[in-house]
């Protein structure tokens, strides 16, 4: 079983598709970070107002998103 099929059938993970709204905040991001993951990821967690768990420095010290170090 592949990795998506096994979060997907895991009641503790949600897997969020990206919609035009995160697209589009995601591209308002592009100047803030370099990566794009990063921007989809922190756009979606903006949208959707979630806190993020990492240790990734340059998303912590955007100070865009709520971060759990």
């Amino acid at each position: 079983m592949d990795l998506l099929r096994q979060l997907e059938d895991n009641p503790t993970f949600q897997i969020i598709p990206i919609t035009a709204e995160i697209a589009q905040e995601a591209g308002a991001l592009a100047g803030s970070l370099r990566d794009p993951g990063d921007c989809v990821i922190v756009a979606t967690a903006r949208v959707h107002r979630l806190t993020l768990l990492t240790s990734d420095l340059r998303i912590i010290d955007s100070h865009l998103v709520p971060v759990v170090e």
